[in-house]
């Protein structure tokens, strides 16, 4: 509510009702009619409850007995997230103490992290049942795990995080995907998290992914060129393409071993492989679905491993969108090695990305 202190509370006696109301962090309906210098504007900054109160004149006790019965709620709400946070017991988020020998795993969500850590997890776990229930346990998500669990985890840790640029990261395996099927799968999430219904069309979906306004984590842009144009060829960054992933599966995973400092053989590659095969993943979901952060409480019918291939935007996704997606990152989607298909120019200059094309991914 701070961004909401600039405007005037009515004077009399209505102050003191008006800034208790402000307080407890909502104004009733009732509150909407009233006459008087401030009041309409204080109405419109806050979000409305519909309290049923829709009469002019003196504010109801009603009103101010519901404000206050909220407001002590948000209140001890407050203190009780305060509280746990401070004995470790929620996520940390971009509050996590790093560790000098910790290493990321980073992408941007729907981007192939879930799978990257299957992999990793069946790698360096070679004699243990990787599975749904215990992922946290071996490579914790620091939106998801509770800080205290992360401190006990043995180090080095291997962290798994959808944060944009952080500079404390001291080792960071990025995972990028193209932004096209990055759309296509995060829709398909939130219809399946019941964020949005099966009838939400996909165009204004689109429109607000390009936004920013889908995920907690800004855009795909902006998620991307954070970590590209920062640590990009420097030591202690590593990229992998989800497609390349998807291509040669061994080759990917060893080059994350050996950036790791990790030496394994070609069995206990292709072992870690097969473990983390879509095929065993889906299985694991369908018995596991209500013990991953993920899957839990969520609609049955659409798989978390869904279709695990690269291109399916171009049967999916309207041109429109796509031309969309494609206007908006288009430079960073060619350095990529990511071909843009529509001849829609942008709106506005493309910025130059901060590396050579010469200088992108083995495609």
């Amino acid at each position: 509510m701070q961004g909401d202190r600039d405007y005037v509370v009515p004077s009399g006696d209505l102050r003191p009702k008006i800034e208790m109301v402000e307080y407890m962090g909502t104004i009733h309906n009732c509150c909407k009619n009233r006459s008087g210098p401030g009041t309409q504007h204080a109405a419109s900054r806050l979000r409305p409850v519909n309290t049923g109160c829709e009469r002019g004149g003196a504010l109801p006790d009603s009103c101010l007995r519901r404000s206050s019965v909220r407001g002590w709620r948000f209140y001890v709400k407050r203190v009780i997230a305060g509280t746990k946070r401070a004995f470790g017991l929620l996520p940390p988020g971009r509050n996590l103490a790093v560790f000098p020998d910790d290493t990321f795993l980073v992408s941007y969500p729907k981007s192939g992290n879930t799978w990257a850590r299957f992999l990793i997890a069946n790698l360096v776990r070679p004699h243990e049942k990787v599975e749904f229930s215990n992922i946290h346990a071996i490579i914790p998500g620091l939106d998801v795990a509770r800080h205290r669990d992360m401190l006990r985890i043995p180090r080095p840790r291997i962290v798994k995080s959808h944060q944009y640029f952080d500079p404390r990261y001291p080792r960071v395996i990025y995972i990028v995907r193209d932004p096209r099927d990055v759309a296509l799968s995060e829709y398909h999430a939130q219809r399946k998290s019941k964020r949005i219904g099966d009838r939400y069309p996909i165009e204004e979906f689109v429109r607000r992914f390009v936004a920013g306004e889908t995920s907690d984590y800004s855009s795909w842009g902006e998620h991307a060129a954070s970590w590209l144009s920062t640590r990009y060829g420097q030591p202690g960054f590593l990229l992998l393409r989800y497609e390349n992933m998807l291509q040669d599966t061994a080759r990917e995973l060893s080059r994350a071993a050996t950036f790791l400092g990790l030496n394994p053989t070609s069995e206990l590659i292709q072992q870690a492989v097969d473990r983390s095969s879509v095929d065993k993943m889906r299985r694991l979901e369908q018995s596991q679905a209500q013990l991953f952060n993920a899957t839990k409480d969520t609609r049955q019918d659409i798989l978390f491993v869904r279709s695990a291939k690269a291109g399916g935007w171009r049967s999916d996704l309207p041109e429109t969108s796509v031309s969309q997606i494609e206007r908006a990152w288009g430079h960073i989607i060619r350095w990529l090695g990511y071909e843009p298909v529509t001849e829609a120019k942008a709106t506005v200059a493309e910025p130059a990305f901060p590396l050579s094309a010469g200088t992108g991914p083995a495609r």
